[in-house]
């Protein structure tokens, strides 16, 4: 009996000496992602996509005019709203107008419940409609058509032709005028003949991104040295006041673009700042951290490289609503739309977590998708 316990012990000791070590070896790997926080929306061939971070809950918000097609598709980018005073959140991307060339940007309900997607009536510009990002949210006094005052939700949306257009949100039933959930453009965009008139930035710049506190946009800049030759910068500038505009990171002859900001500060207080550079000889994502003066720009600039992998290309950045990680999309994946990566910043471990192109995270935490 003794020595049938003996072996058995054994037996069970030397499982644990092989059990061990292999735990401990996933529990390091790049097959084990985090779960984090929040969800990423992508363009699936044309599909609009919300994923948890660790590519879990795939649902299906919306379908565009080129949903199945095979070709990289640069539209139809989303973009995360905040969330409004009637606890819904919302997807903006571009679609294919029927029967026209011309890109449209849409909206839909994605939280807490998926909605049907609808246009914003007169924001549209054609030729310059895709990747729409949003402010925060600022509640303001409005008035009816018949001059009863109402509260409404303002929002700052910007595109591409560096537009910056406020926009009224109707999150009640107040105004009989706009139905409960509805968009309109706000009156102060329109001149003193009706004439659409937007805040436009640099007329060169585009993929505006607004900072977590709505006060700066940061844009891709196409950028000229003086025998012609064209690159890529990074500017900020703020988001009402066009003349104020600075380069943040400009490489005469080199690339850096995609840039996209953290919804947290960095522990010393500085805005964190993802772009995509080739100064490696391929794209890498990095992060800029830096103060910003209202008069004289960013301050205080420092450098991180993020990834350093063997890809053809990581494009695309998002930060995680912490600003502990950041996704991308790998354009050396093979067939599109290829692979959806996130990296932890401060290891730069990297995992591969679903596929998918042009991927945003939202800038609030939401309940995992089931």
């Amino acid at each position: 009996m003794w020595k049938k316990l003996t072996l058995i012990a054994a037996l069970l000791g030397l499982a644990m000496l092989l059990v061990l070590p292999l735990a401990g070896t996933l529990a390091k790997g790049p097959s084990t992602p985090p779960r984090g926080v929040g969800r990423i929306a992508v363009n699936e061939n044309g599909l609009i996509v919300m994923l948890n971070p660790d590519g879990s809950g795939r649902t299906v918000v919306a379908a565009t005019a080129s949903a199945g097609s095979k070709f990289y598709i640069h539209s139809e980018a989303p973009g995360w709203s905040p969330m409004f005073s009637d606890g819904t959140v919302k997807l903006a991307y571009d679609d294919r107008v029927a029967g026209s060339a011309d890109d449209c940007l849409m909206v839909v309900d994605v939280y807490p419940t998926v909605g049907t997607p609808f246009p914003i009536a007169g924001l549209n510009r054609p030729g310059d409609n895709y990747r729409m990002d949003w402010s925060p949210v600022e509640r303001v006094t409005a008035y009816r058509a018949d001059g009863v005052a109402i509260t409404v939700d303002k929002v700052r949306v910007a595109f591409k032709g560096c537009y910056v257009v406020d926009l009224y949100y109707h999150f009640d039933d107040s105004d009989p005028g706009h139905s409960k959930g509805t968009f309109e453009v706000a009156p102060s965009m329109y001149d003193s003949n009706g004439q659409f008139s937007p805040l436009v930035l640099n007329p060169g710049g585009w993929m505006l991104r607004f900072s977590p506190d709505g006060q700066w946009l940061a844009l891709a800049r196409n950028s000229t040295l003086p025998d012609g030759t064209g690159y890529k910068s990074v500017g900020v500038a703020s988001s009402t006041d066009p003349t104020k505009q600075w380069a943040l990171i400009d490489r005469p002859g080199g690339y850096d673009w995609y840039p996209a900001w953290s919804p947290t500060l960095s522990a010393d207080g500085r805005y964190q700042l993802a772009f995509i550079s080739t100064r490696d000889n391929r794209n890498e994502i990095y992060a800029a951290y830096f103060y910003m003066n209202s008069e004289s720009g960013p301050q205080n600039l420092s450098v991180q490289r993020v990834t350093n992998s063997t890809s053809a290309a990581e494009v695309y950045p998002t930060w995680s609503p912490g600003g502990s990680e950041i996704a991308y999309h790998d354009l050396g994946g093979n067939p599109y739309p290829g692979p959806l990566g996130v990296v932890t910043v401060a290891t730069g471990q990297q995992y591969t977590v679903g596929k998918g192109d042009w991927p945003d995270w939202s800038p609030m935490e939401l309940p995992p998708l089931p």
